[in-house]
């Protein structure tokens, strides 16, 4: 029942993530502003929909209750994040 829980707290935190990043593709946040870079622009859409579709497979896992289904869903959502957060630095050291 707690992993369910977990699961499912992972899955609307992942699911936050890439509709904040959907939803600021034409608007400046943090120290990032997509209007400015084409290619920013374009990994902020990438990155907010595997993160809504990382959020969606994670609750379905949720229900399910596949051990196995959930381990996967949360490894690919670490990673996700991870590469995430390598992509906005990488542009963060690049500015054009």
């Amino acid at each position: 029942m707690m992993i369910q829980a977990l699961t499912t707290l992972f899955a609307v935190i992942a699911l936050y993530i890439g509709y904040f990043l959907v939803t600021h593709r034409n608007k400046p946040f943090l120290v990032f502003d997509p209007r400015n870079s084409k290619g920013f622009k374009t990994a902020v859409l990438i990155w907010g929909t595997e993160m809504l579709l990382v959020g969606c497979l994670t609750i379905a896992a949720a229900v399910v209750n596949s051990t196995g289904f959930i381990v996967v869903m949360l490894m690919i959502g670490c990673f996700s994040g991870t590469f995430l957060s390598f992509t906005f630095v990488w542009f963060l050291n690049h500015k054009r």
